[in-house]
């Protein structure tokens, strides 16, 4: 019973083998026939494409329409009713028939070319100026040899440097912002020097006033002015009396002011006036970042150093040093300043620092020796020279007996 199972079972499974190569042939053979299909329908579109026949209108001998294959030959062949056609490359290059190329090829002038096709010219006695073609092909070749004569081109002089380009720092006294000052303040500075701090006053109240409030007398609406000194809690104040009751007023040296006000207080070329480190003057009072929590307001207001919020010595401004100055001239002797030599010392330190912050830079340039240069000469002697030749000549005018089939082969 056991091997006539085993046998039905290995019956089945041939049958099934047999049914699987069935059907893989049937496969096989499905595909050769849709190649064979695909193969014979190429073959009829590639047929189907050699038979397509390209056609254009035109027009013949008797202006009847007809229509003829579209080929080179057909298109360059001159039609006296024909419009004329060309076959462009990429390279813009026009197709013309051997017989066209060949006659071109052996023709010197329009003139012949025309003859190969029987169409002789008929003077007309008149002429016209065209361009000379031996003053063209002249004109490349000079062209060609001037721009390489033009590379060669030497230097024209030898340069050589004698004293190299230098700046130098204007000193002190001798720059122009330091001598207007020094002029404008003339009038109260000598009193100022002499024991009068309140003349000096007139010179501070001119600065910080006339920034913003012109060159004209004090506005007595705007005041009494009020600025916060460098030391805390502590303004310096002042009335119009100050530009008004001055000698700088009463010479007429307010205008002039003005110019060292903007510099102070606004900017000069472009930068903060500030006071000067380690004046002479006043280096006594110089302060550090260690000095702040221990500087008295006296040797705030003196020094040209003031603190930023994070407690770090830093320059004062000139403004700033003119607002201290006026809280000083005005209560030196309350501050227990000596006026000399300490007031004194403050007010020199101003001028020190005007001086100074107002430093001028002169450029001088650098000096050559220069002296002619023998290969220049010698290469000017090689240049070229275009053969004298005219740019445009006169040719005759000729017409033509078939107009329009000359016209044909000229284009």
């Amino acid at each position: 019973m056991g091997l006539a199972a085993s046998q039905a079972k290995l019956l089945s499974i041939t049958a099934r083998l047999s049914d699987n190569e069935l059907r893989a042939q049937s496969l096989t053979a499905a595909k050769m026939g849709l190649a064979h299909e695909t193969a014979e329908a190429s073959r009829k579109y590639i047929n189907a494409l050699n038979t397509n026949e390209f056609i254009y209108r035109t027009y013949d001998q008797n202006g009847d329409k007809c229509y003829v294959p579209c080929t080179g030959m057909q298109l360059s062949l001159y039609g006296p009713l024909k419009n004329q056609y060309c076959l462009v490359n990429t390279k813009g290059q026009i197709m013309v028939s051997e017989l066209d190329g060949a006659n071109y090829e052996d023709s010197a002038d329009i003139n012949e070319f025309l003859a190969h096709y029987g169409i002789d010219p008929i003077p007309t006695g008149e002429y016209k100026k065209v361009k000379n073609p031996e003053y063209s092909d002249a004109y490349e070749k000079w062209k060609e040899e001037y721009e390489k004569w033009k590379s060669e081109e030497p230097d024209e002089y030898i340069i050589t440097l004698i004293s190299p380009e230098w700046d130098e720092e204007v000193k002190d006294e001798d720059n122009e912002l330091y001598k207007k000052f020094l002029a404008a303040s003339a009038p109260c500075r000598t009193t100022a020097m002499n024991g009068g701090a309140g003349c000096y006053c007139h010179v501070l109240a001119h600065i910080l006033y006339l920034k913003t409030n012109g060159s004209g007398g004090a506005d007595v609406s705007k005041y009494p002015m009020t600025y916060p000194t460098s030391a805390s809690g502590i303004s310096a104040t002042w009335d119009h009396w100050e530009i008004d009751g001055s000698n700088i007023s009463g010479s007429g040296k307010t205008e002039s002011m003005k110019e060292i006000s903007d510099a102070v207080c606004g900017t000069y070329k472009g930068e903060k006036l500030m006071a000067t480190p380690d004046s002479e003057f006043v280096s006594r009072f110089d302060l550090t970042d260690a000095d702040y929590e221990t500087a008295t307001d006296v040797e705030r207001l003196m020094s040209n150093y003031t603190f930023d919020g994070d407690g770090h010595a830093v320059l004062k401004t000139l403004e700033q040093k003119c607002i201290d100055m006026m809280y000083i001239l005005q209560n030196y002797m309350a501050l227990r300043i000596p006026y000399n030599p300490d007031l004194i010392d403050l007010l020199l330190s101003f001028e020190e620092d005007m001086a100074l912050a107002a430093k001028e830079t002169i450029h001088h340039p650098a000096e050559y020796d220069k002296e002619k240069n023998p290969e220049y000469d010698e290469w000017l002697k090689n240049k070229p020279v275009m053969e004298d030749l005219p740019e445009y000549v006169d040719e005759e005018i000729l017409e033509y007996e078939d107009k329009d089939k000359a016209q044909w082969y000229v284009n």
